[in-house]
Order: C-alpha cells, then structure tokens, then sequence
C-alpha cells in the first residue's frame, strides 16, 4: 500500500531521491519545500517512492515488491522521469 506523505514527513525520502543530480534543485523543493505530492510505501523506511509535480520522479528500488504501486499511480499521458534502472 501507497501512503501520500505531507510536507512536514519527507525527509526520509532524500537518500531514494539522490540518483537525480541534474535535478537536486527540484527534489530539494519536494523534500525541504513541500511542493507536489510524494507517494511512499512507508513513511519512516521508505524503499521506493513518486514524487508528482508537472511531472513524475520515481525513487528506490525497482525490484521491491512495492514498486508496482508507484506505477499504479500513473496516468495515461503520464511521463516519468527517472533513469534508465526503472525500465530495464
């Protein structure tokens, strides 16, 4: 099961979010600013994660039994951004 976690309960979201160098900017909004809406199998010890803005950073591990959830939570036309490890 997915939980949505408000802005003040992101921070454990930092070490799944650290492969978007290019991005730290947007993912420190995320974190720190509470922009978008998270989604996270767990709050304390999360293993994989959505962030959503005006668009979808996908986080963790890809082969965790919850990474399915995240992309339930996709809609058609959706895009996410992530790296190439989610869809190997």
């Amino acid at each position: 099961m997915l939980i949505e976690l408000d802005s003040d309960n992101r921070a454990s979201l930092r070490t799944l979010f650290d492969h978007y160098p290019c991005l730290h900017g947007v993912v420190a909004a995320v974190i720190e600013g509470g922009m978008g809406r998270v989604f996270a199998d767990a709050q304390g010890e999360p293993q994989v994660a959505l962030a959503v803005l005006d668009f979808h950073l996908l986080a963790g591990d890809p082969l965790h039994a919850n990474a399915p959830l995240l992309f339930r939570q996709l809609q058609p036309g959706d895009y996410p951004s992530e790296g190439l490890r989610w869809f190997l």
